[in-house]
């Protein structure tokens, strides 16, 4: 009997356990200008994609630092120890008004370098490192039928283009990342679109397309399979608007 109600205890400590942890919301500390551009993890910290800051905190949302960084800084990844951040200086969703490139920062967020993107010609929006190489997602001109994905080599050398249909996509991908096998593509949608994730295969043909919105960021926890860290993005409604943004745990499902 006593080792039944043992086995119950832990059984339910357990579960509560799994719950809590599949639950978990981490707000980023302060409010800002303007609004989350993407997330990503190093190290046991989060860093946040402010348009105009790059935030560094704990896995509790405490700032550990913050920069401020050129307008408009967007999706972000980690390689090789070190922050990329895929940036647009001019206009998104427009053809050949783009000015992109790729800033480049340390794990403290010193400014290493910037590194001009001539291809993603609709703006640049987001990125990810995987299995060597860099995938660039941005804009998309609404009068196009797809948009862009690039591969590039480490020193950012154009290796392959991918074409996607358009599908439901407003205004092309904003977030990449890749976790569990697969490619993971946050997008904005047209009016009354749900599909907001799609999970790609590494050829980036269509799995599945989820009623998730992961548009301002998505980072594989790498714990379980299929579980995320999804970031929201938060604006107060008056005419000094600050954003404020939350990440939680999510398992997407197959």
């Amino acid at each position: 009997m006593k080792r039944k109600f043992l086995l119950l205890i832990l059984a339910t400590f357990t579960l509560f356990s799994a719950v809590s942890f599949a639950s978990q919301k981490i707000v980023c500390t302060g409010k800002y200008k303007n609004h989350l551009q993407g997330i990503t993890m190093l190290d046991g910290k989060i860093y946040w994609s402010y348009t105009t800051k790059i935030i560094c905190t704990d896995m509790q949302g405490k700032i550990v630092n913050l920069v401020d960084a050129p307008n408009h800084q967007g999706d972000l990844c980690v390689a090789d120890g070190k922050i990329y951040v895929a940036t647009n200086h001019k206009k998104f969703n427009k053809l050949n008004q783009a000015e992109n490139f790729v800033y480049v920062y340390d794990s403290n967020l010193n400014f290493i370098e910037k590194i001009k993107i001539d291809e993603m010609l609709c703006g640049l929006g987001g990125m990810e490192y995987y299995n060597g190489s860099f995938y660039l997602v941005g804009g998309g001109d609404p009068t196009e039928p797809t948009f862009r994905i690039g591969k590039y080599s480490k020193d950012f050398k154009l290796e392959k283009m991918y074409y996607i249909p358009n599908g439901n996509s407003k205004l092309g991908v904003q977030t990449i990342c890749f976790g569990y096998g697969k490619f993971w593509l946050g997008l904005y949608l047209q009016p009354n679109c749900k599909d907001g994730l799609w999970e790609m295969d590494t050829n980036f043909n269509v799995v599945k397309k989820h009623h998730i919105n992961a548009s301002v960021g998505i980072v594989p926890t790498n714990n379980n399979d299929r579980e995320f860290i999804i970031a929201r993005s938060y604006t107060e409604e008056n005419k000094y608007a600050k954003h404020t943004a939350s990440a939680k745990i999510v398992k997407v499902q197959k």
